[in-house]
Order: structure tokens, then C-alpha cells, then sequence
């Protein structure tokens, strides 16, 4: 599914009319990201027939999206909001009772967060659906389709953040309090400020979450945790902080486009590889190997492919899409070594 996404992101020149930045975005965020996220939720050893089933009407909700077929994706959203909702009930409780709950531990607010952005992202995502389908009520501009994938993101941000958490109990409480109603309040006032097309309150908010970030990142080298993938999420911490920088940017050159910065296409495309395969793909990897993580992907050779894949051929290949086939191979070579291999790193060091 991660191969997919990939692929359908180079596949515009091909087929123009089609939406494939929507099914690219909706294949890793959606489809695999939302499907492990609930599986892991759970806590079972096999996925439960309730996931299995998310999974496979989010496959499908993906491509109806993507081909403007809004009807039945807006009863497949429903759907999908239903099953989230159910299984994040199960583990969490009402809306908001431990994402609200200051003496809860932060992974798990962390988590908690993830699922309800999750479950917000289809509701809403079905009500922009109705209204253009049917209602075609005059909203914001900005409220369309596109921007809405986007929100699908969110969750398995929210989620990294929650590994990240998960070793950083030594962390003074105040700190990491602020940090989440920051990051969290900091996502949501974003988001709205992209509605209202405030660009210049959209980058005092850009400005202030990469300062978190590079706060946390700090707090990481503090903590030195002594978690199996503590050097694959910290590398991930690095995107991310990369990706907030070239959201900034992005920011500034539509501020103003006289700035010595590549053009906001250059830009766009840039930091789209780095928060999809960057910080969100580390998220997504250790949820599926959390119980046995490979000792390949802490290496230099794992982290330096991964590095040249979301900074450079992945990006390029959207503009020169003859370097798009090896993109594709490098990518599957760095995803079977990730996922594929079964050795872990206490199995090796035993």
C-alpha cells in the first residue's frame, strides 16, 4: 500500500484528469496509516474483521474520491468514521476524555488524539462531500477536497508524537503539557487559518510549531532513550523539522514571491515528500514492526537511503518523471528491508 501511494504520486502525467495526488495521499495516510492505527489500537496479534473491514472500504473510498464518485464516498466516509469511532471508544472512552485529561500520560493523549483527529477528518471530510454533492452551500474557499486529504496527516503525526512520548517520561510534566496543547492547539489554528487564507497568521503559527519541534528534538538528546528504534525515530525527528522548515518557506514565498526561494511549486512538492514519507512513514514502519524492529533500519546505509529517497529523488521525480522508475525500485528495496525481514534487533544482539 505504501508502494502505491508512491506510485500513484508520479502517475499524473499519464492520466491528468485524474485526482492522484488525492488517492496518493489517501493510500499512506489513509488505507495504511488509519488500518494500523486502529490494528494497533486494539492490541490484538491478527487484525480483527472491524479493521480488516476499515481497511478495505478505505481502499475503496480512495479510489471513489479520487474519480469523483461522491455519493457513495460520502456513505463509505460515514462508514469509516463509525468503525474508528467504535474502536476508539472501546480503548479511550468518550469524545475527548483522555486527550483532555492532564494527568494521563502523554503517549497515551497523544494516541488518544490520533484517533479522534482521525474519526474528525471523515465527518468532516463527509460533510464537505454532501454539501458539494448535494447542499452546495457557499463555504470557504479553501474548504475543498484537496485541502481535506490533508487533515489525514494528522493522525499519524499525532501518533509519532505519542512514540516520541512514550520514552520521554523523564521530561518535566509542564513541559511536555505544553508541548501537547501546543502541538495539538498549533494544528488546529493552522488549519483554521488556512480557511480564513491568513497567510501571515498561518506563518506566525508555522514558526511557532517548528519551534517545538526543534524543542523537542533537544529533549530527545536529553532523554537518550534506549527504545530498538531510538535512532530511526530520531532521523525521523530531523525531517520533521525539515518539513516545518519548508512549510515556512512555503509560507514566505506566497507572502511574498520576489524572495530568493524556489518557485511555491518547488516548494509544495518538496515539503509533500518530506511530511508524507518522512516523519508520518517512520510512524507508520514502527507500528508495524514495534514488536520486532529490525536492526537494519538503525543503520547509517537504512538511514541515508531514506534521507536521499524524501530529500531528493522522490521530490525530483515529480517534476522529471524519467527518475520516477527509480525512485519506485529504491523505494521498494529501503520498504522490503524494513518491513519484510525478520530479524530483529534482540534476536541479532542475542
Amino acid at each position: 500500500m505504501m508502494w502505491m501511494a508512491l506510485a500513484a504520486g508520479f502517475l499524473r502525467p499519464l492520466a491528468p484528469d485524474v485526482h492522484w495526488e488525492r488517492l496518493h495521499i489517501f493510500l499512506l495516510n489513509l488505507c495504511a496509516g488509519g488500518t494500523l492505527l486502529l490494528f494497533f489500537t486494539q492490541g490484538e496479534k491478527r487484525p480483527s474483521k472491524l479493521v480488516l473491514t476499515f481497511g478495505l472500504l478505505s481502499f475503496g473510498y480512495a479510489l471513489l474520491a479520487s474519480l469523483e464518485y461522491y455519493t457513495p464516498a460520502l456513505l463509505l466516509s460515514l462508514l469509516l468514521a463509525g468503525i474508528s469511532e467504535k474502536i476508539r471508544w472501546q480503548r479511550f472512552g468518550s469524545w475527548g476524555k483522555k486527550v483532555l485529561d492532564s494527568e494521563a500520560p502523554m503517549a497515551e493523549r497523544f494516541h488518544a488524539a490520533a484517533l479522534l483527529f482521525l474519526s474528525l477528518s471523515l465527518l468532516l471530510l463527509a460533510f464537505v462531500l454532501f454539501n458539494h454533492a448535494w447542499l452546495h452551500l457557499p463555504l470557504w474557499e479553501k474548504l475543498e477536497l484537496n485541502l481535506l486529504f490533508l487533515a489525514f496527516s494528522f493522525p499519524l503525526s499525532f501518533w509519532s508524537f505519542s512514540l516520541f512520548f512514550s520514552f520521554a517520561s523523564k521530561l518535566p510534566q509542564t513541559f511536555s503539557r505544553l508541548s501537547f496543547a501546543g502541538i495539538i492547539g498549533g494544528v488546529c489554528l493552522l488549519f483554521l487559518f488556512i480557511l480564513y487564507e491568513s497567510p501571515f497568521l498561518e506563518l506566525l503559527i508555522a514558526l511557532w510549531l517548528t519551534l517545538l519541534v526543534l524543542m523537542l528534538s533537544g529533549a530527545r538528546l536529553w532523554v537518550n532513550p534506549k527504545e530498538p528504534w531510538k535512532n530511526f525515530l530520531t532521523s525521523g525527528m530531523g525531517l520533521l523539522i525539515l518539513s516545518a522548515l519548508t512549510g515556512v518557506a512555503y509560507i514566505l514565498k506566497l507572502i511574498n514571491p520576489e524572495l530568493p526561494l524556489p518557485s511555491l511549486e518547488a516548494i509544495r512538492q518538496r515539503h509533500r515528500s518530506i511530511a508524507l514519507y518522512g516523519w508520518n512513514l517512520v510512524g507508520l514502519v514502527i507500528l508495524l514492526r514495534f514488536a520486532h524492529f529490525p536492526s537494519w533500519l538503525n543503520s547509517t546505509p537504512s538511514i541515508t537511503l531514506h534521507w536521499i529517497l524524501v530529500l531528493g529523488l522522490i521530490p525530483l521525480s515529480y517534476t522529471l518523471p524519467p527518475l520516477a522508475p527509480l525512485s519506485l525500485l529504491l523505494f521498494a528495496f529501503w520498504l522490503y528491508n524494513a518491513l519484510a525481514t525478520k530479524e530483529g534487533l534482540q534476536g541479532k544482539q542475542g
